[in-house]
């Protein structure tokens, strides 16, 4: 099961990583919030479709054609997390490396869209003091890691659940 999970992860991971980094380079001068971050999903869910094919795998050739949900889950999550961890080291790589203004321009983004909208001053200044919280965790690389990995993965955790419905079998 280790070895499913270990190369289902890391192919998982490697997609996903370069799709991020692809992404990344080409929107690196006009980054555009909205567009990159639907582009940045279909990309996650096009990586974890090897969550299914790792299940799959060991379902038909090393189980016998049999799976329960507990385990095809378990193994789900296992290449969930080997992919999530690459996927957050190649943020570390892009953020310092090729973004590192992007806290700013998020910040800016985001305060224009709401000003745009209509919003509040009491909305505004909440955004405001929210954004100044995250650049403060953004100076910080493990805190960055740490709130990359909560990008994909629900994405993961929800292609796991699917993959284990779809795939157990007594």
């Amino acid at each position: 099961m280790r070895k499913i999970i270990t190369k289902y992860g890391l192919i998982s991971g490697i997609i996903s990583a370069v799709l991020l980094l692809i992404v990344s380079i080409l929107n690196k001068d006009k980054f555009n919030f909205d567009y990159s971050m639907a582009i940045g999903y279909a990309c996650m869910i096009a990586a974890m479709v090897f969550i299914y094919f790792g299940i799959k795998k060991y379902r038909d050739h090393f189980n016998g054609g049999k799976i329960s949900f507990k385990t095809a889950l378990l193994i789900g999550l296992g290449i969930t997390l080997i992919s999530c961890i690459l996927y957050s080291l190649m943020w570390l790589i892009v953020y310092y490396n090729l973004m590192p203004n992007f806290m700013d321009d998020y910040a800016k983004f985001s305060l224009q869209k709401m000003q745009n909208s209509g919003a509040s001053q009491i909305e505004i200044d909440k955004l405001i003091a929210s954004i100044n919280e995250m650049k403060e965790w953004y100076k910080n690389p493990i805190l960055v890691f740490l709130i990359t990995l909560m990008e994909p993965t629900p994405v993961g955790i929800v292609i796991s659940l699917v993959s284990a419905i779809i795939l157990k079998k007594k």
